[in-house]
């Protein structure tokens, strides 16, 4: 049986108030492997009840050490795997497992608040900054371009017909950034659209964006950050819908990368024609519409993470890409060695690109 069993709307109030369910527990590989086999009648055990239409998706973190150090999760020895379960308990749950030493100690950790209290306190906001911001907030929701974001943002806000899976969508993506490196230093023809992507990216937008943003924002979420979070989820998006499976999907590229002169025309003169203002203006749609829309939070959230497993060193340090910034600078060329430039300039190629996802050029 599982120990260190928590619901962690138990633990907050706040929580409680929210739609989505929190659980963590503690197994043993051996009740790990019985949770593969049969995870409902394990949740059951747990007092996770769910229906029957209820999906279950379950991610394992590290599952080649996990097999590795206990011969096929049939040997107990020294490893315990952590797992953490949400979701709403209708349309989804998902249970993410990790898998550590038992000896290992937990790292120490700076909390975002104390544990007595319920939540992190938030800075006061003058009344003449919220009047401001207010201001600022219906000129854009008034503007023509917020007709086109609210249209681009849709997708990620209600159930849609899919192909595939998220979590196969990034592993698509992630072969197809593979791809892209690999033959960056053997093709001179890409240099110059990576550094004019980069360069348009840079393109100056109307300041009073990056005034909502702070407004709505998420504690120490960074504008580059949200910004590459839901680029990557509508890129994910746009593979997830498509009528390509991953090998199709993956072959095409390669095609196209091995004589790639008309792809990169298109590509870039789509860049040029994109208005500078319209990622902007959907990254700050999307910070203050997150709040209150659960689906589309929990897939930029998801986003979020799986563009931050491009990061080598993501579980051993903290990453220069979580500082502060001003605009996107991060994503200029300077950065082009950093881990987060070419998933980055792959994401925005997807979707600036002017036919559907699934399309190509011949």
């Amino acid at each position: 049986m599982p120990s260190h069993i928590v619901d962690v709307s138990a633990r907050s109030k706040i929580l409680r108030a929210q739609p989505l369910l929190g659980h963590a527990w503690v197994m043993s590989p051996p009740e790990a492997l019985a949770y593969l086999r049969e995870p409902r009648s394990m949740l059951r055990t747990l007092g996770v009840r769910l229906p029957a239409e209820c999906p279950i998706e379950t991610v394992l973190q590290n599952h080649d050490w996990l097999t590795g150090h206990t011969d096929g999760l049939t040997a107990p020895g020294e490893i315990v795997v952590y797992a953490r379960g949400e979701g709403d308990g209708q349309r989804f749950y998902r249970v993410l497992l990790y898998a550590s030493k038992a000896s290992r100690q937990s790292p120490e950790r700076q909390l975002l608040h104390d544990p007595s209290e319920e939540e992190r306190p938030v800075a006061r906001v003058s009344e003449r900054v919220r009047g401001r911001v207010d201001a600022i907030r219906r000129s854009m929701t008034a503007a023509p371009i917020h007709n086109d974001v609210h249209t681009w943002l849709a997708p990620l806000t209600i159930d849609v017909p899919v192909t595939k899976s998220n979590a196969e969508a990034h592993r698509v993506l992630a072969s197809l950034v593979e791809a892209v490196e690999q033959i960056l230093p053997t093709n001179a023809a890409f240099e110059p659209v990576v550094q004019e992507l980069s360069t348009v990216l840079q393109r100056q937008f109307n300041p009073g964006y990056s005034s909502v943003y702070r407004a709505y924002r998420a504690p120490d979420a960074t504008f580059h950050q949200a910004f590459t979070g839901l680029l990557y989820a509508k890129a994910v998006h746009v593979l997830a819908t498509s009528g390509f499976q991953r090998d199709q999907q993956v072959e095409d590229v390669a095609r196209i990368l091995a004589d790639p002169a008309p792809a990169l025309r298109v590509l870039t003169e789509a860049a040029r024609a994109q208005n500078p203002d319209f990622f902007v203006h959907a990254t700050v749609e999307a910070a203050s519409r997150r709040r209150d829309e659960g689906r589309l939070h929990r897939r930029l959230v998801e986003a979020e993470e799986q563009f931050a497993s491009f990061n080598p060193d993501r579980l051993t340090r903290t990453s220069r890409f979580d500082a502060p910034s001003r605009r996107l600078e991060l994503l200029g060329s300077d950065n082009r060695a950093e881990w987060w430039f070419l998933p980055a300039l792959v994401a925005y190629a997807i979707n600036v690109w002017p036919l559907r996802g699934d399309q190509m050029p011949q």
